[in-house]
C-alpha cells in the first residue's frame, strides 16, 4: 500500500524558527519576517480556508530565510485567527491538517510557494504487534505523567483508543513534550505508526530520566536550605544564650587586659585589636573565630620582652666546659672569646652564627647545651635533617586548615625569652623539592641584619631574632649552600684521640650507663684496659658513640652474668677486662692490620690517607700492568678530581720516565689499571695525588712501597707536592692502623705541628715532608728510583770505556 499521493500544486509557505507543528495540533505563532507575513496575506487572499503550508527552519541563526535551510518534510493547514501586531507582526493560530513533502520549494517575490505531496500513516503491522508495543507505552507514559501534571488526568483515557485515536494522540503528545527539533522532525517523518510510537517510548524514558535528575536537584537544594535555615536559627539562639551568659563579652575582656599587659609592637598590637574584635562579633563555635582566638593565643605565648640575664663570668664557662667536654681545646677557646667580647662590650648588638663541623659522635649537640648553660639562657634544639618544606621555618598562611608557625617561632614560644640559644642541628641534611628549598628561608633567619624584622606567614607580622644566639652542626659544608655557608662561623670539630676516648669513657659514658642500670658499687666496673681495646680493636670511629654501645653491651653482659648466681650472698663483683672483652664480642673486626694483610715485596701498591664525614680513613692504592698498547683504566668508583689526579700522576711519570730509567717502548706497549678496593664506596678529592704517582711509579719501576708508611698531598704535572685539609683527622687514621711513618705536603707543616701538640702522648709515628715528587719517591720506595739510574748509568758508561778500542792508522804518505 503506498504511502505517498499525487502532489498539489503551489501553496504558500510559512517557515518558523524552533516550531514543529503536528496534525491535530492547534499552535499560536507569532510572525514578523517579512516573507512570513507575506505568505499569510496571500493565503488570506487565495482562500476562505486560508490553507497554508508549514515547515521548520534547520538553522536558527539569521533572519535570512534559504530554501536549502527548509526542512522537505512539514505540515499542511489552516489559519484559525489573525490578530494584527505592532510594527506591522502577526499573531496568528494554525491547525495543522496533514502531513506533506515539499516536493518543490519557489521563491516568488515577496514569500515561499511548494507543491506538496501527503504523507500517510501506514498501519501494516500485526494486531499483536501493535498491542505489544502499545502496553509498553502505556506502562512508559504512565511513569512520565507522574512528572507532569498536565498529563495526568489523561492517562485514564488513552486505554480504550482505537488505532486512528492513537496517532492522533501520539502527534498531540509529540507536540507536548519537550523534544528538540531534529527529534520532533524525526517523529514528524516517520510514516510507520508502529515506528512512531517506539520512537516516542524512547523519548519519554529520556524525559522521565531528566525528570528523576531534577528531582533529585530539587531535593538537594531544599534540604541545604532548610539545613542553612536551621543552623542559622540555631546559631541565633545560641548567640541570644551567650549574650544573656556573657561567656563572649569574659573572654574579649580577658584578651584585652592580657594586651594592656603585654609590650607588643605597634603593628601587631593593631592586628590583635583587630582579631579581638572579629572575634567579638562570632559565634562560639564558628571557624572563623577559632582561627582567630588561635593567633590570637599565638602571639600571647611568644615572649616580646622578656630576656634571660647572661653570665658573663669566664671562668665559670670554663668550668662548665671542661666538666661536660673532654679536649675540644680550640673550640673552647672561641666559646670563651665569645663570652670575653660580650662582657667588655656592653654595647655589642650583633650576635655571631657559629656553625659546628666534624664528625658523627664528637659532641656538637651536646656542645651546644653547655654554651647556653655557661651564658645561663635557654636553649632550644631543632632539628633540620630532611626538612624539605619551606613552610617548616616561615610557617603557614592562616588560610590553610591546622596552621602553625614555623620551627622557629615554635623555639621562641618553648624558650619564653628573646634571647636563647637555638641550636639548628643537622644543617647540611636540609633537602630541596618542588615545596621550596628551606635553606633560602634560613638566610632570613641568620642574616644579622636581617632578623631584626623575620616574618613568620601565621604571625604576619615582624619578630626580632638579633638577640638569639644559633648554633648549627653538621657533619660537612659541601652539601650546605654557599649563600647560606656564608653567613657562618665555621668552627671545625675533630675526631677524639686515644687518650680523649678513654678520659670521656672513664668521666661520662660508664659512670652515665651504671646509673641507668642502676649498679651499685663495686658491683660492675670496667678496667682501663678493657676501654683501650674496645678503642683499638673493635671501634674505628672519629666520636665515641660505638664505643658507648659496646660499653652498653659489656654491662649488660656482666649484669647477666651477675643473675645467673641466684644467691645474692654469692655473687662476686666482677671487673670487665681485656679477658672479658675477648670472651663477650669474639674475634676482633680490626684486629687483622692491614699491615700484616700486605705482603712487603709487592710492587704498585701504596697507602693514602683520606678524609670522611665520618672522620679519617685509610685509602688503598693499587697499580697492575698488563701487555696492551699503553691504555689507562680507573676502576673503584672514583670522582672527577680523582681522576684527574690519577692522570696528572701518569703523565708526571711518562714525562720523566728517563729520570727513573723507564724505557719509552714499555710506557706504549702496557696497559695501566688504577683500582682503588672498597669499589662500592665513592671516592673523591686531590689528596690522593702523591699516593697514586708513588704506585704507578713503584709498579714500572719493580721497586716495592714501604710498608710501615702511608702518606697524602696533591701532584702537580711538574711533580710539585700541594698541600690539603684534614689533616688530624688523617693523622689519627694513620695512628690507628698502626702506621709508622706519615708523609704530608711541605705547606701543611705548621698545622701539623698544632696537631701533633694536641695529640701528645698518643703520637708515636714519624712525620715527614716533602714539597717534590723526588722527595716522596726517596722516602717512600725501598730504593730511590732515581739514584738507582744513575748508578744503572755509570757502570754502563764504564763497561762502554772498557769496550771502546782506539785504533791508530798509519799515514799513507804516498797517497798525497
Amino acid at each position: 500500500m503506498s504511502s505517498i499521493l499525487p502532489f498539489v500544486p503551489g501553496i504558500p509557505l510559512l517557515v518558523l524558527k524552533n516550531v514543529v507543528i503536528f496534525p491535530q495540533n492547534v499552535v499560536p505563532v507569532v510572525v514578523g519576517r517579512f516573507e512570513s507575513i507575506k505568505a499569510i496575506e496571500e493565503s488570506v487572499l487565495r482562500s476562505e480556508g486560508k490553507e497554508i503550508c508549514i515547515g521548520t527552519q534547520k538553522k536558527i541563526d539569521g533572519e535570512e530565510i534559504n530554501v536549502e535551510n527548509i526542512y522537505l518534510t512539514g505540515i499542511s493547514g489552516s489559519i484559525l485567527q489573525i490578530v494584527r501586531m505592532q510594527k506591522g507582526a502577526f499573531k496568528i493560530l494554525i491547525e495543522g491538517k496533514k502531513r506533506v513533502l515539499f516536493s518543490s520549494i519557489e521563491k516568488t517575490k515577496d514569500f515561499f510557494s511548494v507543491n506538496t505531496v501527503d504523507l500517510i500513516t501506514t498501519t501494516e503491522e500485526s494486531d499483536i504487534d501493535f498491542e505489544a508495543i502499545w502496553r509498553n507505552f502505556n506502562s512508559v507514559y504512565s511513569s512520565y505523567a507522574k512528572y507532569n501534571a498536565k498529563l495526568s488526568d489523561h492517562y485514564a483515557l488513552i486505554a480504550s483508543l482505537n488505532k486512528s485515536e492513537i496517532e492522533v494522540f501520539i502527534d498531540a503528545l509529540a507536540g507536548a513534550i519537550s523534544l528538540k527539533i531534529p527529534e520532533k522532525i524525526e517523529m514528524l517523518q516517520e510514516l510507520s505508526l508502529l515506528r512512531r510510537i517506539m520512537l516516542m517510548i524512547k523519548y519519554l524514558k529520556k524525559e522521565i530520566e531528566i525528570a528523576q535528575a531534577e528531582e533529585k536537584i530539587r531535593a538537594a537544594v531544599q534540604e541545604q536550605i532548610l539545613t542553612s535555615q536551621r543552623e542559622y536559627y540555631l546559631n541565633e539562639q545560641l548567640k541570644a544564650i551567650q549574650k544573656e551568659l556573657k561567656k563572649d563579652g569574659d573572654e574579649d575582656e580577658e584578651y584585652r587586659k592580657k594586651l594592656k599587659t603585654i609590650k607588643l609592637p605597634p603593628e601587631v598590637k593593631e592586628k590583635v585589636e583587630r582579631e579581638i574584635g572579629r572575634v567579638d562579633g562570632m559565634s562560639l563555635h564558628s571557624p572563623e573565630a577559632a582561627v582567630s582566638r588561635n593567633y590570637i593565643d599565638w602571639i600571647f605565648m611568644l615572649p616580646w620582652g622578656s630576656m634571660s640575664k647572661d653570665r658573663l663570668s669566664i671562668q665559670t664557662a670554663e668550668e662548665i666546659l671542661n666538666r661536660n667536654h673532654s679536649g675540644l681545646l680550640k673550640v673552647k677557646e672561641r666559646i670563651l672569646e665569645l663570652i670575653a667580647a660580650q662582657k667588655y662590650s656592653k654595647n655589642k648588638k650583633r650576635t655571631p652564627v657559629i656553625c659546628l663541623v666534624g664528625p658523627p659522635g664528637v659532641g656538637k649537640t651536646s656542645l651546644g647545651k653547655s654554651i647556653a648553660e655557661s651564658l645561663n639562657r635557654e636553649f632550644v634544639r631543632i632539628s633540620l635533617g630532611g626538612v624539605r618544606d619551606e613552610a617548616e621555618i616561615r610557617g603557614h598562611r592562616r588560610t590553610y586548615v591546622a596552621a602553625t608557625p614555623g620551627k622557629i617561632i615554635q623555639g621562641m614560644k618553648k624558650a619564653k625569652t628573646i634571647n636563647p640559644v637555638f641550636l639548628l642541628d643537622e644543617v647540611d641534611k636540609i633537602a630541596r623539592d618542588f615545596h621550596g628549598d628551606p635553606s633560602a628561608a634560613l638566610l632570613e633567619v641568620l642574616d644579622p641584619e636581617l632578623n631584626k624584622e623575620f616574618s613568620d606567614s601565621f604571625i604576619d607580622a615582624s619578630y626580632d631574632l638579633s638577640n638569639v644566639l644559633f648554633i648549627l652542626t653538621a657533619n660537612t659544608v659541601d652539601t650546605i649552600q654557599p649563600p647560606l655557608l656564608d653567613r657562618m662561623e665555621l668552627i671545625y670539630l675533630s675526631g677524639y684521640t686515644k687518650n680523649e676516648k678513654i678520659d670521656i669513657a672513664e668521666r661520662f659514658i660508664i659512670p652515665k650507663q651504671l646509673e641507668e642500670h642502676s649498679i651499685k658499687d663495686n658491683e660492675i666496673s670496667i678496667d682501663k684496659s678493657a676501654v683501650e681495646l674496645l678503642i683499638n680493636e673493635y671501634t674505628r670511629e672519629a666520636g665515641v658513640r660505638q664505643l658507648e654501645r659496646y660499653i652498653i653491651r659489656s654491662i649488660r653482659k656482666g649484669i647477666k652474668e651477675l643473675l645467673q648466681v641466684k644467691e645474692k650472698e654469692k655473687r662476686k663483683p666482677i671487673k670487665i677486662e681485656t679477658s672479658y672483652i675477648y670472651r663477650f664480642f669474639k674475634t676482633p673486626p680490626f684486629k687483622n692490620n692491614r699491615l700484616q694483610e700486605r705482603p712487603s715485596d709487592r710492587s704498585g701498591v701504596a697507602v693514602g690517607l683520606a678524609w670522611t664525614e665520618f672522620g679519617g680513613d685509610v685509602l688503598d692504592v693499587e697499580v697492575a700492568l698488563s701487555s696492551g698498547k699503553g691504555n689507562i683504566t680507573l676502576t673503584g668508583q672514583l670522582g672527577d678530581v680523582m681522576q684527574e689526579s690519577a692522570q696528572a700522576a701518569y703523565t708526571y711519570l711518562k714525562t720523566n720516565r728517563e729520570k727513573f730509567g723507564i724505557p719509552k717502548n714499555k710506557i706504549a706497549q702496557w696497559d695501566v689499571h688504577i683500582h682503588v678496593p672498597e669499589g662500592a664506596t665513592p671516592k673523591d678529592g686531590p689528596s690522593a695525588g702523591i699516593t697514586l704517582g708513588t704506585a704507578l711509579i713503584s709498579a714500572f719501576c719493580d721497586i716495592p712501597v714501604k710498608k710501615n708508611l702511608a702518606m697524602t698531598g696533591e701532584i702537580t704535572l711538574q711533580g710539585n707536592v700541594l698541600g690539603i685539609g684534614g689533616i688530624k683527622e688523617k693523622i689519627l687514621a694513620a695512628v690507628s692502623y698502626g702506621y709508622t711513618t706519615i708523609l704530608l705536603p711541605k705547606e701543611n707543616e705548621e698545622i701539623c705541628k698544632e696537631v701533633l701538640e694536641e695529640l701528645g702522648e698518643d703520637f708515636s709515628a714519624t712525620v715527614l715532608y716533602c714539597d717534590k715528587m723526588d722527595q716522596v719517591l726517596s722516602i717512600a720506595l725501598e730504593r730511590d728510583p732515581v739514584n738507582t739510574n744513575k748508578k744503572l748509568q755509570n757502570k754502563r758508561n764504564e763497561k762502554r770505556k772498557k769496550r771502546v778500542r782506539i785504533i791508530e792508522r798509519p799515514i799513507n804518505k804516498s797517497a798525497s
